[in-house]
């Protein structure tokens, strides 16, 4: 947990590698910034044992942010969350990719939920190829996204009542 205005400041952040049901809470105007990748989970891709499974980020109250170059929910594993609510944030300069997966192993069911939070990405929201039943939900909010390339199967972008700006969908 970080809360009461702490601040992580690193080139990468990963909340669990080859691990399960790992929780991050950023609130109280807590910041983390990861100049390279921000990640849920990582995972040795020829590990098709299932795990780092149902690992959750929550951002939440107003000032609280985590800022990276890329994004990733869902790492090569599945059921991995994201929660933006309460005036939190993520700002991306580089990719957010919500279900990455490659080869045997298969990335899906991760999600990305936001209510009345903002998510800003330079570059593009992308699910990858192998992928599927990745969800993205925003409600009540504000998403910049550079573009959203959807390569993965039945992947599911819900908005609603937001202010969305997308330069290519």
């Amino acid at each position: 947990r970080l809360y009461e205005a702490s601040e992580i400041q690193c080139s990468n952040y990963t909340l669990t590698r080859n691990g399960s049901e790992g929780r991050l809470i950023v609130a109280e105007g807590s910041t983390i910034d990861a100049s390279a990748t921000f990640a849920s989970d990582r995972s040795d891709r020829n590990d098709t044992a299932g795990a780092s499974t149902y690992n959750s980020v929550k951002v939440t109250d107003a000032d609280s942010k985590i800022s990276s170059h890329d994004f990733v929910i869902g790492f090569a594993r599945s059921r991995n969350t994201l929660e933006i609510s309460n005036g939190g944030s993520a700002n991306v300069t580089g990719r957010f990719t919500l279900g990455n997966s490659s080869g045997a192993v298969i990335s899906s069911t991760n999600t990305v939920n936001i209510a009345n939070g903002s998510l800003s990405v330079v570059e593009e929201l992308f699910t990858a190829a192998n992928s599927c039943d990745n969800v993205f939900n925003a409600s009540d909010s504000v998403i910049n996204v550079g573009a959203i390339s959807n390569l993965g199967t039945r992947s599911v972008y819900d908005f609603q009542n937001c202010t969305v700006n997308i330069g290519n969908f």
